[in-house]
């Protein structure tokens, strides 16, 4: 998860939500998209991420979008619990699920075009991978 990086782009509501100073902007669907968004890309990196992953995310957003941060603790907890508890909604219900259209849809989305052909690659070795454990 080293290389994993935050989504650039939101909608244009998220992203003004974001650049501004005021905590009340940041609502339910702004939240909701944030976490919709860095779910999909998890699920680019890795199906089950670890408690750490979690952390690292929930750090990385936190410093990356200061007016994110909780009012209490550390600044990143809520959100590391948000992500927590939304993205088992996020998963396929087995590794094999996904299908090629919509890992496609995946990239197309939230990958840029110069990292469209590594994180391809990478998903077709973690499919080889999955097939000779099968076996």
């Amino acid at each position: 998860m080293r290389r994993f990086k935050l989504p650039k782009q939101f909608s244009l509501r998220t992203m003004k939500a974001l650049e501004g100073k005021d905590k009340m902007a940041i609502t339910n669907a702004v939240r909701c998209e944030i976490v919709t968004s860095i779910a999909t890309l998890v699920m680019v990196h890795t199906i089950y991420p670890t408690p750490e992953q979690y952390t690292t995310i929930s750090e990385r957003l936190v410093a990356t979008y200061p007016i994110l941060a909780d009012s209490y603790g550390c600044g990143y907890v809520s959100y590391e619990e948000i992500l927590v508890n939304a993205y088992p909604s996020y998963m396929p219900q087995d590794k094999v699920s996904m299908d090629r259209r919509a890992l496609t849809r995946i990239l197309q989305l939230f990958v840029p075009d110069n990292l469209e052909k590594q994180a391809k690659r990478e998903i077709q070795e973690f499919k080889e991978k999955e097939g000779k454990e099968r076996v």
